[in-house]
């Protein structure tokens, strides 16, 4: 990749994180999928110093689906950022916190624990694994007493 086509690829990663500050999710997660094409498509793709841009890209495309609520997709945007960068404590929690959302609370409660392990300041991160420990609980205790009705 030259330097034109980085700088232009640049300026489409910041335009996309522009329009989802304005609250443009799906303009903004079409940008991010043309910058996941380019850094994807061609000789350049499996240089290891693209991993770190192409993570966030997923990260943040996932934030707009996740906006959308496009869940299953978000989930597969996480993840894949987490493939691309295994350390990305942002990716873990926001795939969490939509298995949190649909009550998922075991896959919820490994990402969240993740979350914390890779960056143990994050403290919205240590909230939800305490929400989905306790939730999980509620959840189990529901279901006992609905076993135990006639």
């Amino acid at each position: 990749m030259d330097s034109k086509d980085s700088s232009s690829l640049d300026s489409v990663f910041t335009e996309a994180g522009k329009l989802s500050e304005s609250g443009q999710f799906y303009d903004s997660e079409k940008l991010y999928t043309h910058f996941i094409e380019e850094l994807t498509s061609g000789s350049d793709s499996n240089r290891p110093e693209m991993a770190p841009m192409l993570a966030l890209a997923y990260n943040n495309r996932g934030q707009q689906l996740y906006r959308q609520v496009e869940f299953k997709r978000a989930i597969a945007d996480y993840t894949q950022a987490i493939q691309y960068q295994n350390d990305l404590a942002i990716a873990f929690y926001n795939r969490g916190q939509i298995h949190y959302r649909l009550n998922r609370f075991d896959e919820a409660i490994t990402d969240f624990v993740q979350t914390v392990k890779l960056n143990a300041n994050f403290e919205e991160a240590k909230t939800a694994l305490n929400a989905a420990i306790l939730d999980k609980e509620s959840d189990l205790k529901r279901q006992e007493e609905r076993l135990r009705k006639p």
